[in-house]
């Protein structure tokens, strides 16, 4: 094929330019080859491709040798090139590539507005998941919101279903209200992290991705970390933070490891039973209670920084007007459900302790339970969070 040659011919030329070490002169020579006609798909793809290589090399070059305005110029000029034409997979990847090393590259010299872009072109080529996690440090570092396209290029945001998120600790009463959300809504109850027991209960990816279309109802034991934050930012989701007077919350994990669930924790389950309970709560403080800091410390900062749209409600006012804290969620939601479904769900849920996993319900435990020498060293722990409210908590 004469046009296959020729596009070769010109290749052969950029080629000999990068071994003298010229990537500028080999990307016009690969540019002034493709506008130079119309090339049928195979010579298309292979100049393309060529010419995105070119570009990355003498970006990557430039930063190298601190020439800031070649690089930006080369970046520009990368993003500009063609898409390949029904490539298969293997191409798409090794193109990607070259976006998400000018990325990495430009991120690593100080220049992150302009990794953005580079990064995001990566993705929609091959959502590779190492491509994923610079992105997410560039939105981190630059306080972007994350993009539904960021993730997936098959759903449009409208596609996406309502999501109700229960962000919560441990004991708060999470599992009943989710419980009473999934009766009055009729949404499905599903887990959106990949694994429970000793597992942190992030938002896993391909989960969110299988029930995005499909209204859901979760509760999960998570914090703001960024990667969360950025998930539920592209699928259009906020967050219910649940929360609970710490030293109940302790009262209540005491109790709930001595029936077993100690085997979620890194606890061995027969030292455990073999510690007295001041012991317990010693080993809870110790090794439980930093999580349930970050958690508190993770959503306000998300609040304050204004990542997510929150809704504060605590175990306490759940607890002391149910019908009224469901409402207010569904509110939140923009959702609605009338009075006597809500009240209805509520004494079904009631009616049945073991699925909603209630302990004892009973607030102000904690203070029966912790010493005073145990309160200051929750104190001393919550110190190093001073932009903290820990008042929900108690402290």
């Amino acid at each position: 094929m004469p046009s296959l040659e020729a596009a070769r011919s010109a290749i052969r030329d950029a080629e000999s330019a990068l071994q003298a070490g010229d990537s500028a002169g080999a990307a016009a020579i690969l540019e002034r080859t493709l506008d130079s006609r119309p090339w049928p798909e195979a010579a298309h793809n292979v100049l393309t491709h060529n010419l995105a290589g070119a570009l990355r090399q003498l970006c990557s070059r430039s930063l190298h040798e601190g020439d800031l305005p070649v690089a930006r110029s080369a970046a520009e000029q990368l993003l500009s090139v063609p898409a390949p034409l029904h490539a298969d997979a293997a191409m798409l990847r090794h193109r990607a590539d070259f976006f998400h090393g000018a990325g990495s590259d430009l991120f690593q010299a100080g220049l992150v507005e302009e990794a953005l872009p580079c990064q995001r072109r990566a993705i929609s080529l091959y959502p590779c998941p190492s491509y994923s996690n610079n992105l997410i440090n560039t939105l981190a570092l630059l306080r972007r919101p994350a993009l539904l396209s960021d993730y997936c290029d098959s759903l449009q945001p409208a596609e996406i279903a309502p999501h109700l998120l229960i962000a919560c600790q441990p004991k708060s009463g999470s599992t009943f209200l989710r419980n009473v959300l999934a009766a009055v809504m009729g949404f499905r109850d599903v887990f959106l992290f990949h694994a429970s027991g000793q597992n942190e209960q992030d938002l896993f990816f391909p989960t969110l991705l299988e029930f995005a279309t499909t209204p859901t109802v979760t509760q999960q034991h998570c914090r703001a970390s960024e990667a969360n934050v950025q998930l539920l930012q592209a699928f259009g989701m906020r967050a219910v933070v649940l929360v609970r007077d710490l030293g109940d919350v302790i009262a209540s994990l005491r109790d709930f490891y001595n029936q077993g669930a100690v085997l979620g924790t890194f606890l061995h389950p027969e030292s455990w039973a073999d510690l007295s309970p001041e012991q317990q709560t010693d080993a809870i403080i110790d090794h439980t209670i930093p999580w349930h800091l970050q958690f508190l410390a993770s959503w306000q900062r998300a609040e304050r920084e204004n990542r997510l749209p929150i809704l504060w409600l605590s175990y306490a006012e759940l607890m002391a007007d149910k019908a009224t804290a469901v409402r207010r969620v569904l509110s939140f939601y923009s959702l609605d459900a009338p009075l006597d479904a809500v009240t209805a769900a509520i004494a079904d849920a009631e009616a049945a302790p073991r699925r909603t996993r209630f302990n004892q319900g009973i607030s102000g435990r904690g203070v029966t339970v912790l010493t005073a020498a145990q309160r200051d060293r929750l104190r001393a722990l919550a110190a190093s969070f001073p932009e903290t409210d820990f008042a929900p908590y108690g402290l």
